[in-house]
């Protein structure tokens, strides 16, 4: 999980493709001990294949509406077009977004199913995020995200070093 280096392998040594699974720090010990106990112990074949993160829990539109009435909150249900451009509009506004989908990831990283999303562009942002929202360290950076078509305009690493040091 350790970005940086990550981007040193790819970069200095001969390996090109740096896999960083999800709950890579000590929360995935416990994925670890049940494949111990599935293949070593009960001698079970291995079928199965990490190839997301996104193992954790997930609410209904209904559950959410409901925790919604309960705050006094009143949502509004947009199409898809509608809520992409709305939250565009605000990130454009320099506002900052709650994005929550689906399953939750498994692992320390958010990985677009919960995440923050924020204009790049302001170079206020991440002071703001890290003082007003997540109350951490200033110094704390970010990942970012970004279409595979445009790394090359804004990372010193070429698209392929940029795609390895990823976990999707």
């Amino acid at each position: 999980m350790n970005s940086v280096a990550n981007g040193k392998i790819s970069q200095h040594t001969p390996f090109r493709r740096v896999y960083a699974p999800p709950g890579a720090a000590d929360n995935g010990t416990c994925i670890g001990a049940a494949f111990y106990v599935w293949h070593q112990i009960l001698k079970q074949p291995r079928h199965f294949v990490l190839n997301h993160a996104y193992w954790g829990m997930e609410f209904s539109d209904e559950e959410c509406l409901l925790r919604i009435q309960q705050h006094d909150l009143h949502p509004k249900k947009l199409e898809s077009d509608a809520l992409l451009h709305q939250v565009a509009d605000a990130l454009c506004e320099g506002k900052v977004v709650g994005w929550f989908q689906g399953r939750m990831e498994f692992g320390a990283r958010a990985l677009g199913n919960r995440s923050l999303l924020a204009d790049p562009r302001r170079a206020d942002m991440r002071d703001m995020i890290n003082q007003k929202i997540k109350f951490r360290e200033v110094f704390r950076p970010f990942a970012p995200s970004i279409l595979e078509e445009y790394v090359d305009d804004y990372f010193e690493l070429d698209e392929s070093c940029a795609i390895a040091i990823s976990q999707g």
